[in-house]
């Protein structure tokens, strides 16, 4: 019979069961791995097929099936090339730490988003990250209806993008976003576009032919709001690794809505991972709206190929507007070749920076501030070749903008331009030259009371500055104007403006007039020193100005050297002191209570006028007759007039003669000054030269003594006329003994020889006897024996009439002898001590011309972290060391070596080579420092120089001599001596401060103390004097101190005129030698050797 069937198939569903069941587990085990996208479609079907839509759920944690295994990285097969996303967008990526990489081995995947529907919801993006932590990389994104890439929301905190290609893909083939390639929004922050660092080209972002921007932050209006972003390595409007534009169809970048804090490149990039932002339709970077703040820009090439060589434009380079305030267009940007300009600051942007950038050929300004841009800095730039002008401030409203220390020059209109209502901007410390027309133009009405500052104005084709058009309170002040093509300062751009009397009219800055009636002197180094200028302003007599003087190397009616400013009223003689001798070619300005600043004046040229004057004898006794003769050194090419003043001192009224002779009835000290003067045009210059005349009482008047005789008899009276020989002769011989008891048994003897003649009348039955007593009461308290003698010589004469008895001519010599003797000594001298024998020994010498030796002996305990520093004078350049890098190194004038460790009994020694212009290469400050002591070497120093470095018999000579004293101490005991050559008279010798002798060509000059940092000034003035002198006459003034009392030199020398020295030799117009040195620490013996040095 048949069995039933039922049974035998319940057995086979059952083992077919278990066998599904173990083929579904195996099969899960080897999905194991991350989510791996096998298929170029785009569906959630549960076909076994991971797709990149359900590759995003799985790892959301939400997946549609399990075509895709759980995991973090999603990655994709070789054959998977492009992803057309259908209909829909795909999901966002909301899981943390998730890595999506494109790199197949075969290409990048490219997802594209033709295919997307689009709507109103503006949300059709390609990628959209809501997520920290994630890094997407070697991914193409193309075609969405908006954004290509998003990374938005609070959550979205970073991530990490790595070559990504947005708007193209990577062969260039245009393939845009509707909207930005990459959009960063809503709170999104610290997330690094393009990883640090970057090798390879591949690793690069390309985001270029969007149809808006290439990236865009946009905040949403809010504190801590879209921020903290860095983007490195991006191409942004360029096809990658070609010379091609793909523009973007808005900005480069857009950063907007109080996106804030973001970092578009860094300090400092490699080739690779500075940012390309050149192409775009737009501007290469906006920074937009008043909540935009605190964003940079740095080192990146905008407008121009990552080589710096081809131009690819953009709109403006950069532009700032709409209020944006407080970003930083900072180090290292090139932006060149824009369509526009460079740098755009407009619309109400405020507060913002722009530095340490080249900004250059772009088709309008380099800068334009404009529309009510406030506050902003812009400094340290390059401003070069742009095709309209450097800078530009434009507009009402555009206010308070400084503008400091940019090169702006070779640009296609003017350097710099404040038109249109600009105001309160200043220009300072800028370099303004070589510019097509103008170096600054200030024009337009209501364009007042800016500030040009202490700029380098040269070498512009037409004028340094102009101003026009009622533009008024201008003010242009000590600025270096020079060499320009027509006027320094042009007010009206129509050539030099002429005075009006009392000033009434308007114009550009009123048309203010300029100083007249100008002279100058050169005073030389006398009382009156430098270089005196005097001019008389007529101009609104209800207001104050001010005059500034200038010197210039070419008489062309500019300022090149910025000299002094003095005050002055209407109608008033102004003076001005110059600080520089020998200057020429002298102009001034003046300039409004209110700021108006007027063109220059016309050039005038120094006059010599140099008071001095003789007088014999300066010393002797009342009445004094003294002859004065005028000395005083004029050259007047122009012939003005001179007008001499002597004022004697004594209350006389005052001499006009030339060389007058002056009698001094009264004893006393009298200063004597002459005043010299030269007028023209209502203004009168003055020097003055003085002199001290001594004069010293008259002889005695008669004595009358009344003798008392030692008989009895008639009185006699004896009328002695003594006649006094004022030279005295003074002899002091001290002979000092130093013994263990300290005694001091100094001699002296003074000798004094007094002649009496005496006439006297006696009778003759009388006899008169006088007797004299002399008593010497000394005091003395300090423990010396001392001997005094006083040997006076007395002669009378005396003649009787006769009828009297003959009284014979008598010698009376009395011998008065004084020895005193002091109190023994109270206190037991004490032997001396010994100087410590010092353990660290350093040694600072020069072995050669060139070569500066240090040595560090430690014969003390081992001595850690040693460092030697040599701080060489300006004048000494470093060439190099031995030992030389790493261990000694050289920057700024420094050389620093890192000894480290220096064990008990070794030396370091240390050479280095420098090339002196003439100053002494050991003058420089050492100091010597480590963990157990510290010390210095520094002293003070002197210098000489002459003028002029050529001279001929009768030319004048000036000598100057300056010791520094470079330390923070009072240097003190400073003495300076000269022996000046004898082919040199000497005319003058003056000092300040201290004093200074002369005796025939000797000069001692002596000084108590020179304050830290304290300077002295000798100067002598002599003249060549006729004969065979030797081709170079040079000499040296030697400086001994308290601390330094070897004497340091300075030597400078001249050179015959007509007698050239040989190829290559000097004629020594300035040599430096430094004085020598002292520690700073206990315990350390300091050395400082020099050779002495050799006149040639």
């Amino acid at each position: 019979m048949r069995q039933p069937m039922l049974p035998t198939i319940a057995r086979l569903s059952a083992a077919m069961l278990v066998m599904l069941f173990a083929l579904r587990l195996i099969a899960s085990t080897v999905q194991a791995a991350p989510p791996l996208v096998n298929t170029n479609a785009d569906n959630t079907l549960d076909d076994a097929e991971c797709t990149l839509r359900e590759a995003l759920l799985t790892v959301n944690g939400v997946p549609a099936n399990d075509d895709c295994a759980a995991g973090t990285n999603i990655t994709f097969t070789a054959g998977v090339t492009l992803i057309s996303v259908q209909t829909t967008p795909l999901p966002n990526l909301t899981a943390n730490g998730i890595t999506i990489d494109g790199d197949t081995g075969a290409g990048f995947v490219q997802i594209d988003g033709a295919a997307v529907t689009d709507t109103a919801a503006e949300n059709e993006n390609g990628l959209v990250v809501q997520s920290a932590n994630n890094t997407l990389r070697n991914l193409v994104i193309t075609q969405f209806p908006d954004n290509g890439l998003v990374l938005t929301g609070a959550g979205a905190v970073g991530n990490t993008l790595v070559g990504l290609y947005l708007g193209t893909d990577t062969t260039g083939v245009p393939l845009g976003n509707t909207r930005s390639g990459l959009l960063i929004s809503d709170g999104a922050n610290g997330n690094i576009i393009g990883n640090l660092p970057i090798t390879d080209f591949a690793q690069r972002l390309t985001l270029s032919g969007n149809g808006q921007h290439g990236i865009e932050l946009r905040g949403i209006g809010g504190a801590n709001d879209t921020r903290n972003n860095n983007i490195v390595g991006a191409t942004i409007g360029l096809i990658p690794n070609t010379l091609v534009a793909l523009p973007n169809g808005g900005s480069g970048i857009f950063i907007n809505n109080g996106a804030n804090n973001n970092t578009i490149g860094a300090a400092g990039l490699g080739l690779l991972e500075r940012n390309v932002i050149s192409g775009n339709t737009a501007n290469g970077v906006t920074l937009n709206g008043a909540l935009t703040i605190a964003n940079q820009l740095l080192d990146n090439r905008i407008g121009v190929d990552i080589d710096n060589a081809v131009l690819f434009p953009n709109a403006n380079g950069v532009q700032i507007t709409n209020g944006a305030s407080n970003n930083t267009v900072g180090t290292g940007n090139i932006i060149r070749g824009n369509t526009a300009n460079g740098v755009m600051l407009t619309a109400g942007a405020d507060s913002n920076t722009v530095n340490n950038s080249i900004i250059a050929d772009n088709g309008a300004q380099g800068i334009m501030l404009s529309g009510g841009a406030t506050n902003n800095i812009v400094t340290s730039n390059a401003i070069e070749t742009n095709a309209n002008s450097g800078i530009e401030l434009n507009g009402a409203g555009t206010s308070g903008n400084n503008i400091i220390q940019n090169a702006v020059q070779t640009n296609g209109v003017h350097g710099m331009v404040i038109t249109a209502a600009a105001t309160t901007n200043s220009l300072t410390l800028n370099s303004i030259q070589f510019n097509v027309i103008n170096g600054i133009v200030i024009s337009g009405d209501g364009t007042n009371n800016n500030q040009v500052f202490t700029n380098t104005i040269s070498q512009n084709t037409e004028d340094g500055i102009v101003v026009l058009n009622n533009a008024i309170d201008n003010t242009l002040s000590q600025n270096s104007i020079s060499n320009n093509g027509q006027l320094g300062i042009d007010l009206n751009n129509d050539g030099i403006t002429p005075n009006d009397p009392n000033d009434p009219d308007n114009g550009p800055n009123d048309l203010q007039n300029f100083p007249a009636s100008l002279l100058a002197i050169d005073a030389g180094t006398g009382t009156v020193a430098g270089i005196l200028v005097g001019g008389i302003l007529d101009s609104d007599v209800n207001q104050p100005f001010s005059v500034e003087a200038f010197s210039s190397a070419n008489p062309d009616g500019e300022g090149q050297v910025y000299q002094a400013t003095t005050m002055t009223n209407n109608d008033v003689q102004f003076t001005i002191a110059l600080p520089n001798v020998g200057l020429q070619n002298i102009t001034t300005t003046a300039t409004s209570s209110v700021g108006s600043t007027s063109e220059f004046s016309a050039v005038i040229d120094p006059l010599t006028l140099q008071a001095d004057f003789t007088a014999v004898p300066l010393l002797g006794i009342a009445p004094l007759t003294v002859d004065f003769t005028d000395e005083t050194i004029i050259i007047n090419p122009n012939g003005f007039p001179i007008t001499y003043n002597w004022d004697f001192g004594d209350g006389t009224p005052d001499s006009a003669v030339l060389n007058p002779t002056h009698i001094f009835t009264a004893p006393g000290i009298y200063t004597v000054t002459l005043t010299v003067c030269v007028s023209s045009g209502g203004v009168t210059l003055c020097d003055v030269a003085t002199l001290v005349i001594t004069v010293e009482p008259p002889s005695p008047t008669p004595v009358i003594i009344t003798n008392t005789p030692t008989s009895t008899g008639t009185a006699s009276t004896a009328t002695i006329t003594p006649t006094f020989t004022r030279t005295a002769s003074l002899t002091r011989t001290p002979t000092l003994t130093l013994t263990p008891s300290l005694t001091l048994t100094p001699t002296l003897t003074r000798t004094a020889t007094f002649t009496r003649t005496a006439t006297q009348t006696l009778t003759p039955s009388l006899t008169a006897s006088r007797t004299a007593t002399l008593t010497l009461t000394p005091s003395l308290t300090a423990s010396r024996t001392a001997t005094l003698t006083l040997t006076p010589t007395l002669t009378r004469t005396a003649t009787t009439p006769p009828t009297s008895t003959p009284i014979p001519s008598q010698t009376f010599t009395p011998l008065p002898t004084l020895t005193a003797t002091p109190r023994p000594p109270t206190n037991t001298p004490q032997p001396p001590s010994l100087t410590p024998i010092p353990e660290v020994t350093v040694v600072k010498d020069e072995v050669d011309e060139d070569t500066i030796v240090i040595i560090v002996d430690n014969d003390g305990d081992p001595l850690t972290g040693v460092v030697i520093e040599e701080v060489l004078r300006p004048g000494v350049i470093y060439v190099s060391s031995q030992p030389g890098s790493p261990l000694c190194q050289e920057a700024d004038g420094i050389v620093t070596c890192s000894v480290g460790t220096l064990p008990t009994g070794e030396t370091f020694q240390v050479d280095i080579t420098v090339d002196s212009d003439g100053v002494d290469i050991v003058s420089g400050q050492t100091s010597v420092r480590s963990n157990q002591f510290n010390t210095s070497i520094d002293e003070a120093y002197i210098v000489k120089s002459l003028q002029p470095g050529f001279a001929a018999p009768g030319d004048s000579i000036t000598y100057t001599i300056r010791v520094i004293n470079p330390t923070s101490r009072v240097i003190n005991d400073i003495t300076v001596r000269d022996q000046m050559p004898p082919e040199v008279q000497i005319n003058s010798v003056t000092a300040n401060p201290g004093a200074v002798t002369q005796d025939g060509q000797n000069i001692t000059y002596t000084l108590p103390s020179l304050p830290a940092n304290g300077r002295a000034t000798i100067t002598i003035i002599g003249q060549l004097l006729p004969g065979n002198a030797a081709p170079q006459i040079a000499n040296r003034a030697c400086l001994t101190t308290a601390t330094s009392p070897r004497p340091r030199c300075a030597v400078a020398g001249f050179v015959r005129a007509s007698i050239l020295p040989a190829t290559g030799e000097s004629p020594l117009p300035w040599i430096l030698l430094g004085s020598g040195a002292v520690a700073a620490a206990t315990g350390i013996m300091i050395t400082l050797r020099r050779r002495t040095a050799r006149l040639a």
